[in-house]
């Protein structure tokens, strides 16, 4: 049996994380705190099944499963019986500000649990766990804000699974069509070279991204590059028709007129606007200076 966190260890207060690891452990593995630990734990497990029990109750936990354990509840896990369980986990404190973050649906009394089924999410969430390993072990400069930051993204990935479906739990395929749309958004993009990238005929990719998302393809693509032009227009000087190229639209005309159906302005009327806005948000001592003198390029 494994109890490998000193319950009578004096813990900071203050956001923190306090250890973390990857553990690949065979049947016999079974860690039991009575009174758990006064941090959080959370595990991610990468392959093979774990499971978790409170009292007489208990769930498995399988690849792909996030578990957080509050902080005092008692800790009883283990690797079942014809199993290998490889896991990563970190106790942690974590700041005020992560409070509706820690809001997973709870599977037994102070034990949350997310499943993340898109691929994508899960290889971000891996990512993620890997470079908090990496800056906990390395302690170069600024380590842990940067394994908190990390932390902040497993915890981020972890809600949006559950709170949007349309992001959170896509057919692979789904997914790896808005990855393309978001690398590669100043190509001429066309559905027909999207479905190869995907093995999909260019009717099944439609039906089944719009089924999943509730746009077309080339819609989503159109989105993201105004969004996009948007935020250039926003904070940066550079001009109108350049933005337009950034994002992916080769005629000026048909951008200004997409750009003015979406956000019901022109780019140069947002532009003002928008930077008006950012002006009457700076502190009084910055008010002389404009929007594109705090953001421009």
């Amino acid at each position: 049996m494994a109890n490998n966190i000193d319950n009578s260890a004096i813990y900071p207060y203050e956001p923190s994380l306090l250890i973390c690891d990857r553990f690949t452990e065979p049947y016999g593995y079974h860690v039991y705190r009575t009174k758990g630990t006064p941090n959080w734990l959370l595990t991610f497990t990468l392959s093979g099944e774990g499971r978790y029990a409170y009292g007489e109750h208990s769930f498995p936990c399988r690849t792909g499963d996030v578990v957080l354990v509050r902080p005092h509840t008692p800790h009883d896990y283990r690797t079942p019986e014809g199993s290998v369980w490889t896991f990563v986990w970190a106790h942690f404190i974590p700041p005020p500000s992560w409070a509706e973050w820690l809001g997973l649906p709870e599977r037994l009394p102070g034990h949350l649990y997310a499943h993340i089924e898109d691929d994508e999410t899960a290889k971000r969430m891996q990512a993620a766990f890997d470079r908090v390993l990496l800056d906990s072990r390395q302690m170069a400069p600024y380590w842990h804000d940067l394994c908190l930051a990390s932390l902040q993204e497993l915890l981020l990935l972890a809600v949006r699974s559950q709170t949007a479906p349309e992001t959170g739990r896509l057919d692979p395929r789904v997914g790896e069509v808005l990855r393309l749309l978001s690398e590669r958004m100043k190509e001429p993009l066309r559905i027909e070279e999207l479905a190869e990238q995907v093995f999909l005929s260019p009717s099944r990719l439609s039906h089944l991204f719009k089924q999943q998302t509730g746009q077309s393809v080339m819609d989503t693509l159109q989105r993201m590059r105004l969004r996009q032009a948007a935020r250039l227009l926003a904070y940066t000087s550079r001009p109108a028709a350049n933005v337009a190229e950034d994002v992916g639209f080769q005629d000026y005309s048909n951008f200004n007129k997409r750009f003015v159906a979406f956000y019901g302005a022109s780019p140069s009327a947002y532009r003002k606007q928008e930077q008006q806005r950012l002006a009457a948000q700076a502190e009084p001592a910055d008010a002389a200076f404009s929007a594109e003198e705090a953001y421009g390029e």
